[in-house]
């Protein structure tokens, strides 16, 4: 699957959880808006209408005994106008209460009908027996039936009220049920998300991290020269397209390097013949076979066969380094004793650094040890390292070498961890130092390119020999490296792999 088409696909399916999570809370939120205006429209004013009407219901029965006692026509008229308003009362009350939730059996009426018909049954009669008490007759039945018909309408509404409070009891119930309903729904979806989240990290990110990660790896070889590495075509379409075009473009890389070598390298072979003709001829010259020379013509001939052993040298070097390229020995590796090796280089080294008034350390931390290596070839390797210190380090100075086997891969260098799976767990370091001028960070890495020099180094040597040191390293197995100085100037560590431990006896068969 394109990586593309993945990505649309995870965040369409993060909208569609998101879209689904804003339906379900606005279902919720309008029920919750509804409940409110149920209550607010509702109950909540059927419970205030009840307060109101028991006010009626007292203020018709002070009305009815001041009646009962003082006959007065005004409390006719003043009870016409009290129950008046009860009615009206009555009225908005029934047109604006909701129905109960509890409904009741079959048969039986609600609360607020059964005000009705308790306000019906005091209203009927009401009027004919105040008419008798007006008349000085029927005062008893008349307070006896007021006390009733009133005793009955003020339980009737106290079962308005606890019906309305029941109802709204009920509303809220079902209202923080919803709530929590929703917010369960909340953290499932949510929840969703967040795996499908992770999901798609999985699916896209990753693959997109690995497939940049060998990339980012392919590059850095390259960068260090190594056409040959290759990177694995996969991780979606557009990653194993683009790791196929790497691949092309370190191929034809490799290509053009390969040109490059073989151009140089017969180049360079085929300056061989005329410059020994050249040699030849200027050291004819110098002997005075033709006739006497002039002590300027002298001169002169001494330039041009110096500049030719200059030019011979460079030859020499280039061949080498073709033959390091293309993997051929001069000397196949043997077991060499690398201790002695140094040792030897380090009285030679003393004498060199002594006539240029510079001071050697050495350190050799480990015994005797051994490796299979070219020992001629290490020890160019070595020469090239040591004239690149007292070449580049002032009178009054100093230069140090050492020698030491390290022991389990945690010890080892973290520029040896980073080439891959080690094939040992031992390893040796030789390290050469100084403390010249130095190398700006920049540099740390160029100066093992081909004809290239730092900035202290222009116009001095032709600038392969830190690059023919690095091949005979790398042809070892072993790798090559520049550091800054611990007191200044320039480190050099050159890391190989000690010769492999004989196998033990074969056990005898049973």
């Amino acid at each position: 699957m394109r990586l593309t088409l993945r990505i649309a696909l995870g965040l369409a399916a993060l909208v569609l959880i998101v879209a689904a999570l804003a339906v379900q809370h606005r279902r919720v939120v309008r029920e919750l808006a509804e409940g409110q205006r149920d209550l607010s429209e509702g109950r909540l004013e059927t419970l205030l209408g009840t307060d109101e009407l028991r006010r009626r219901v007292d203020r018709i029965s002070e009305l009815s005994r001041k009646l009962a006692v003082l006959r007065d026509p005004a409390y006719v008229a003043a009870l016409v106008a009290a129950r008046a308003s009860f009615e009206g009362e009555l009225a908005a009350l029934a047109e604006s209460a909701s129905a109960s939730s509890a409904q009741p059996a079959i048969g039986e009426p609600g609360p607020l009908a059964r005000l009705r018909e308790a306000w019906a049954a005091y209203s009927s009669t009401a009027p004919e027996l105040e008419a008798a008490v007006r008349a000085g007759r029927g005062r008893v039945a008349f307070e006896e039936h007021l006390a009733t018909t009133l005793e009955v309408l003020r339980a009737t509404l106290d079962d308005v009220e606890a019906d309305s409070r029941a109802a709204v009891a009920r509303r809220l119930a079902r209202s923080s049920t919803q709530a929590a309903r929703a917010e369960r729904a909340a953290w499932a979806v949510g929840a969703a998300a967040v795996a499908l989240a992770l999901l798609v990290a999985a699916l896209v990110v990753l693959p997109l991290r690995t497939g940049l990660r060998r990339l980012r790896s392919g590059t850095e070889e390259l960068a260090r020269g190594r056409f040959d590495h290759r990177v694995e075509a996969s991780g979606g379409s557009e990653l194993a397209a683009l790791a196929v075009s790497f691949n092309a473009m370190a191929e034809r890389l490799a290509e053009l390097d390969r040109l490059k070598r073989d151009f140089v390298s017969a180049v360079s072979h085929d300056l061989k013949a005329p410059l020994a003709s050249m040699e030849e001829t200027l050291t004819l010259l110098l002997e005075e076979g033709p006739g006497p020379l002039t002590d300027r013509q002298r001169r002169l001939l001494d330039l041009c066969r110096s500049s030719g052993a200059r030019l011979r040298r460079m030859i020499g070097d280039l061949l080498d380094l073709a033959r390091l390229d293309a993997g051929v020995w001069e000397r196949p590796p043997a077991d060499c004793d690398l201790s002695r090796l140094v040792r030897e280089d380090y009285e030679t080294l003393e004498a060199r650094a002594a006539d240029r008034e510079i001071r050697v350390e050495w350190d050799l931390r480990s015994g005797r040890v051994r490796a299979e290596v070219d020992a001629p070839a290490v020890r160019r390797l070595l020469d090239n390292l040591w004239d690149n210190a007292l070449k580049h380090t002032p009178a009054g100075g100093s230069v140090g070498l050492s020698l030491r086997e390290v022991e389990g891969v945690r010890e080892f260098p973290a520029r040896v961890r980073e080439l891959g799976p080690p094939p040992s767990t031992r390893g040796v370091l030789v390290e050469v130092w100084d403390t010249g001028p130095g190398l700006p960070e920049a540099d740390l890495e160029r100066i093992f390119e081909r004809f290239q020099r730092g900035p202290s180094r222009a116009g001095r040597g032709t600038g392969l020999g830190l690059a023919i040191a690095r091949a005979i390293a790398r042809a070892h197995g072993g790798e090559l490296w520049c550091e800054p100085g611990a007191r200044g100037g320039s480190r050099f560590v050159l890391f190989l792999w000690p010769r492999p431990e004989p196998p033990g006896p074969a056990e005898p068969s049973p």
